[in-house]
């Protein structure tokens, strides 16, 4: 086994052995641990106790939205994006109204309480000032969003006209929050994750943000400390500690099998969030060098004097749908490019059904009771549209199954 995985570290055999989609710039030898074997000195710890070389202290408790901020000061440009345009359609089979249509998962609950938006709202509320939160959302939504709601202004909620993939939305939203702040600094947040300490991965995001004062060219990745081999996810390779509390990148691997995820992760690999941290002028300068059509074209649209809305809605008609990681990220020098390893949070990012299933049971032992019952007002329940599989067959990669 060690030498298959010796070999497919190798840069012309790795989208053919891993089936990478998106992108794969693994410009760096890497040797693979067996099982069993010492972790390397420059890996961030995925297993057992914490190094206290890497130990932050966390933030005051405190309740509500307003009394979660506990905001460094030093940072008077740190914009949070809240990415809520996406169409969920890997959890649309669950989330099937009455009517028999579905319903957005960033509008559901998980268990009858906050919608999965309002807890990342919360999250961005959390390491951002109050008029330094942006959102996006989807003009086919509209019956399941308000800005009042959420008691944003109108003016830092950004309506993407249709689904045209990440990087249209993603530079839509950095335009609009350029045009209020030339030099905003921005941590991305996807609205679809569950997270069982908000406080370790709020601490975290101060850490990227930090980092980027003294190294503003980087591209800061959050990777999470896995806890099983996951094969539906990304997972992100460290390279080198910069001594800055961040670790160069190696290299990408996109869904591998669960054997090889397994051997990923006594090496140190990383779940890929897709938080980032970076300048907003950085990513911009990413797009120019790829899109430069597409950026002008949107800035002429959000420009028009008459009606900016209708030209970007006339825009979206003509562009291509891109991919953020594969048709943008994946053009950044990689010396550019850093993760910063969070502590086990319990993250997950909610994609699938059954992962889903995992969390429910990680977070109520396999026998959770909803926050609402069911008759009462608030989102969709992903809770409500599961079974429980016997106890004693729960575990962390046990299947789930709609009812």
């Amino acid at each position: 086994m060690g030498n298959e995985m010796h070999e497919d570290f190798t840069l012309t055999s790795l989208r053919a052995c891993y089936g990478c989609v998106d992108w794969f710039p693994y410009y760096r030898h890497v040797e693979v641990a067996p099982s069993g074997a010492a972790m390397p000195p420059d890996s961030p710890a995925v297993t057992g106790a914490e190094r206290s070389d890497r130990r932050t202290d966390r933030p005051a408790q405190g309740g509500g939205v307003a009394a979660q901020r506990s905001v460094p000061g030093n940072n008077a440009h740190l914009w949070a994006l809240v990415l809520a345009a996406g169409d969920g359609t890997r959890l649309s089979d669950l989330t099937i109204r009455a009517d028999g249509g579905p319903v957005p998962k960033q509008y559901c609950s998980l268990r009858g309480g906050p919608s999965l938006l309002e807890e990342t709202l919360r999250r961005a509320a959390s390491v951002a000032r109050p008029d330094h939160i942006s959102l996006i959302v989807a003009a086919q939504h509209q019956r399941w969003w308000s800005p009042s709601q959420w008691s944003l202004p109108a003016s830092r909620v950004v309506v993407q006209p249709r689904n045209r993939g990440t990087a249209n939305g993603i530079l839509l939203q950095m335009l609009h929050v350029m045009r209020i702040d030339p030099d905003a600094q921005l941590v991305l947040l996807p609205s679809d994750h569950f997270v069982a300490d908000e406080q370790t991965l709020a601490q975290a995001i101060r850490s990227a943000e930090s980092s980027l004062l003294s190294a503003p060219d980087q591209i800061i990745l959050l990777g999470m400390q896995p806890s099983f081999p996951d094969a539906d996810l990304g997972y992100i390779c460290p390279g080198a500690r910069d001594g800055h509390g961040t670790f160069a990148i190696a290299g990408f691997v996109e869904k591998p099998s669960a054997e090889r995820a397994l051997q990923l992760i006594e090496h140190g690999a990383l779940w890929s969030a897709f938080i980032i941290a970076a300048r907003c002028s950085t990513l911009l300068g990413l797009y120019e060098r790829r899109f430069p059509h597409i950026v002008r074209a949107m800035c002429q649209a959000r420009g028009d004097t008459a009606d900016p809305s209708a030209r970007v809605a006339e825009l979206y008609e003509e562009l291509p749908t891109l991919d953020f990681s594969r048709d943008v990220l994946e053009l950044a020098d990689l010396r550019q490019l850093r993760v910063l390893a969070v502590r086990g949070c319990g993250w997950s990012d909610l994609g699938t059904p059954e992962r889903v299933g995992q969390t429910l049971a990680r977070i109520s032992g396999g026998h959770g009771r909803n926050r609402r019952s069911a008759g009462s007002a608030g989102p969709p329940n992903l809770a409500h549209l599961y079974r429980l599989p016997p106890p004693a067959r729960a575990s962390g990669t046990q299947s789930w199954h709609p009812r």
